[in-house]
């Protein structure tokens, strides 16, 4: 007969294994004698951070070094603001209580990919709109591997429109009407006219990159500049224009590598720095896992770079 996935039965075992990660991580802390305060730090001066709880609460903790690692959230296009319903983030897909019908995943880049795979195994129809010629158009990913890819999406039914953006979107009758076209930031010196203006579909996902949660840091109160997109710059120990001062993670933007090993990696380079010791962070060869289906490993320089 029929199997259908348990949508509700799924979210609870993410849900269960997630509460389990934070509950082993924040044991590790408090056997290593690390204090935990949660709420909203600001940097109120050099040397001082207050700590704001959701009750309201002001603490002041004092510090010698400061290490900021506060990561990014989804990129919010102004043409189509997430709604949360139907004009979902990489977040909101987390959270859903039933496997959509029909989905567009707009950017093909990882993240994209990797929802796409796992929606069409789960049964929805699913299309990819990439502005870029191919699918994980990164420096790190082979072009062999983006046309493997594309090969077995189209096996899976999934369909890919590369070259190609999305311009608006309207919402109407529970439906999003998502109107296409031509990329102008595609490096595909002749791309091909689009088949169709305007495709359906029950949800779209915006999966085209994160932005910085660098805003409302205080960072200005020590002097500490980003560029213009919010990224914080950091030299090869890790330490930001402000002595003592040090970022790592997914706040140092996408000049650096933004994947969960290489910020623990530079959390124990920063760490190892705060403390007087002399670490380097070396970006040379870093092994990266890309979780489609089938799954692609890359690690060191890619074929074109």
């Amino acid at each position: 007969g029929s199997v259908n996935p348990d949508m509700t039965a799924l979210m609870e075992k993410k849900d269960k294994i997630l509460d389990s990660q934070r509950q082993g991580i924040a044991a590790l802390l408090k056997n290593s004698g690390v204090v935990l305060q949660m709420g909203r730090a600001v940097i109120k001066s050099k040397g001082i951070v207050e700590v704001i709880s959701n009750d309201d609460d002001k603490k002041e903790l004092n510090y010698d070094k400061l290490i900021i690692a506060t990561g990014t959230k989804p990129l919010n296009v102004a043409d189509f603001p997430f709604d949360h319903h139907h004009i979902l983030s990489s977040n909101d897909i987390l959270q859903l209580d039933a496997v959509p019908e029909s989905l567009v995943i707009v950017g093909g880049g990882v993240i994209g990919c990797e929802f796409a795979c796992i929606f069409s195994a789960l049964g929805s129809k699913v299309t990819i709109v990439e502005a870029m010629s191919r699918l994980l158009p990164l420096p790190a990913v082979d072009e062999d591997c983006s046309k493997l890819l594309l090969r077995e999406m189209k096996k899976r039914k999934i369909a890919v429109f590369c070259d190609t953006i999305v311009k608006s979107s309207d919402i109407k009758n529970d439906q999003v009407s998502i109107h296409l076209e031509v990329s102008p930031f595609t490096d595909n010196p002749k791309p091909k006219k689009l088949k169709t203006n305007v495709i359906e579909a029950q949800k779209m996902a915006v999966c085209i990159g994160r932005s910085a949660l660098s805003s409302d840091l205080g960072l200005e109160n020590i002097g500490l500049k980003t560029n213009p997109q919010g990224w914080i710059d950091a030299n090869e120990k890790l330490e930001t224009s402000v002595q003592g001062v040090y970022a790592i993670g997914d706040i140092l933007g996408p000049e650096k590598v933004m994947l969960a090993h290489v910020a623990s990696h530079e959390g124990i380079i920063a760490a190892q720095n705060a403390m007087g010791d002399e670490g380097i962070m070396d970006y040379d060869v870093i092994p990266g896992a890309i979780f489609t289906m089938p799954e692609i490993g890359t690690v060191g320089l890619s074929e074109t770079e």
